[in-house]
């Protein structure tokens, strides 16, 4: 870190000075184009108001005419654009003629009426015979700042009048003719002109601007000082302030960094050796005893498997011994229930035949998950016929209902365009269905129970087989341990029918080995007795075509 924080700060000491260099080229830059452009508006006003002269001529020689005046004065403005006006002043200080014509109509007017400014500088160029300015005035004709150049007009020794020359500061300043060496220098500045310390002309966001403040040299207009103030403009700072010492400090501080991590990598490298060579040592001692662990787990899982292999041996071998003289003994007890004896012989009789189909179911179960738990459990598919299926669900629900000796209603409900035939393994799907019908009968006193056969499906291609029934339901918050090894719901009802627990687990397990699905829910959520529905939805049974009639 302390590497880094010294690159960082020699990168940032090269930046501050590159950027000081930065800073006095860009100042050198805008002082220069400054002031050009003081020069350039001093030589442009000299030039007009020499040009101009030739016009003074006429009256040095004889008296003109307003006519001619008028088409000199015009052939100047003319060839000289952004001047407001010229005018023709006579010896007695009042003037005469007027260009342009659209001009206030102030012939006749004495210059006492134009301000003291002016009349001071007419007064001067009369006495002296030389050019003379005014100096920043507001223009007589209210058009805005700007000012007044005088030029006199003598034949011999006889004063003959004035020729008047006014710039509008604003117009003046835009139609220069001697930028062709930097003609978007209005783009890239904003100017501010002074005329003998008064303000000339501003551009109209000069006060505004934040940027670098340059100030011209002073130029000398007839013993008038003129000097302009500009501030860049956003386009001439993107313009000219180039990122060298942006990218000189990035380069710099890479480099030294760059540096830096080499040296470190290879102080590094010769340490890292050097651990290398005391660590391989205690790595191969490491990996002996991870050998010798590798070969103890080994004989540890061999001997495992062996012993779930014979724990399954023997719970199979043991169900189909228990479970074969057990169907005789319930066969047993059947015959006896259906032989002529008491009534009270024949309750017992019935007693004990449920409770050794109970121990069947049981031992059933727990077989069923012994092989579920080996990966022994198979699936076989076929193509089945649906009909017979459907009929043999029916026939199980109508059993267990005689059964129970429950009053309780049988509804048998077929979905429209009900296939012929479909793919499934039908003995485990009707092991899953016995099993949720068993349930509901067992856990209903009263109402009905349903079972529900439709399709279902974008395209229709899977099968899927509702059991509804009015029972006690299962709580809210009891619903997500339903599927759970062991469960058993914890109320009344559910004490009179005590299993294993197992059987609905086995059902969700048989179902995922068929990439079929087995959910739960409540016709009412939260209700205790609003009754369950176990929806089994079995994917991709590749029904045929043809359709069962209902």
């Amino acid at each position: 870190m302390s590497a880094f924080v010294l690159c960082a700060l020699v990168a940032g000491l090269t930046w501050f000075l590159l950027d000081k260099q930065r800073e006095l080229r860009f100042r050198e830059l805008a002082q220069i184009e400054t002031d050009f452009r003081l020069r350039a508006l001093a030589r442009d006003v000299k030039v007009r108001v020499n040009a101009i002269r030739h016009i003074a001529a006429l009256w040095r020689k004889s008296d003109a005419g307003s006519d001619e005046f008028t088409a000199e004065t015009q052939d100047y403005i003319d060839q000289f654009p952004g001047i407001r006006s010229v005018r023709f002043i006579d010896e007695t200080l009042v003037v005469k003629f007027v260009t342009p014509a659209d001009q206030p109509p102030d012939t006749g007017v004495p210059l006492t009426a134009l301000g003291a400014r002016q009349l001071r500088a007419s007064e001067l160029a009369r006495d002296s015979g030389e050019i003379t300015l005014s100096g920043a005035v507001d223009l007589y004709d209210g058009s805005g700042r700007g000012f007044v150049a005088y030029i006199p007009i003598h034949r011999g020794e006889d004063f003959r009048g004035l020729v008047s020359v006014a710039f509008n500061a604003e117009e003046w300043q835009r139609e220069l003719l001697l930028l062709d060496d930097n003609p978007h220098f209005g783009n890239d500045f904003s100017i501010r002109i002074e005329f003998d310390g008064s303000l000339l002309y501003a551009d109209a966001d000069f006060a505004k601007m934040s940027s670098l403040q340059v100030v011209s040299e002073t130029d000398q207009l007839w013993g008038h000082a003129l000097r302009m103030q500009s501030h860049p403009t956003p386009s001439f700072v993107k313009a000219n302030r180039d990122i060298m010492p942006e990218i000189a400090a990035l380069l710099l501080g890479i480099l030294l960094f760059a540096g830096y991590v080499q040296f470190t990598l290879l102080h590094r490298g010769n340490q890292a050796e050097a651990r290398a060579d005391a660590g391989n040592a205690r790595l191969r001692q490491v990996n002996e005893a991870l050998a010798l662990e590798v070969d103890d787990r080994r004989r540890a899982e061999a001997a495992a498997r062996q012993s779930q292999a014979a724990t399954s041996r023997f719970l199979t071998t043991m169900s189909h011994e228990i479970r074969t003289p057990l169907n005789a003994i319930m066969g047993m007890f059947q015959l006896i229930e259906a032989a002529d004896i008491p009534e009270r012989h024949r309750k017992q009789a019935a007693a004990g035949y449920a409770s050794s189909q109970r121990l069947f179911r049981g031992l059933t179960n727990v077989l069923e998950v012994s092989r579920l738990d080996a990966g022994a459990l198979t699936i076989v598919e076929d193509h089945v016929e649906l009909e017979p299926l459907i009929a043999n669900w029916h026939a199980t629900l109508e059993g267990s209902v005689i059964r129970s000796g429950k009053p309780l209603d049988m509804h048998l409900e077929l979905g429209d365009a009900l296939p012929q035939t479909v793919h499934i393994d039908a003995g485990r799907v009707t092991q899953i269905v016995t099993n949720l019908v068993d349930n509901a009968v067992r856990f209903t006193a009263t109402g009905s129970i349903t079972l529900a056969v439709h399709m279902t499906g974008r395209s229709g291609n899977s099968l899927e087989i509702e059991v509804r029934d009015t029972g006690e339901g299962i709580p809210e918050e009891r619903r997500h341990t339903v599927f759970q090894r062991f469960y058993q719901l914890d109320n009344g009802l559910a004490r009179q029918h005590q299993g294993s627990g197992l059987g609905l687990s086995i059902c969700r397990d048989i179902a995922r080995l068929m990439g079929a699905n087995l959910t739960h829910s409540d016709r009412k959520p939260l209700d205790v007795g609003s009754g369950s529905t176990f929806t089994l939805r079995l994917h991709n049974v590749h029904p045929r075509r043809d359709v069962l009639s209902k």
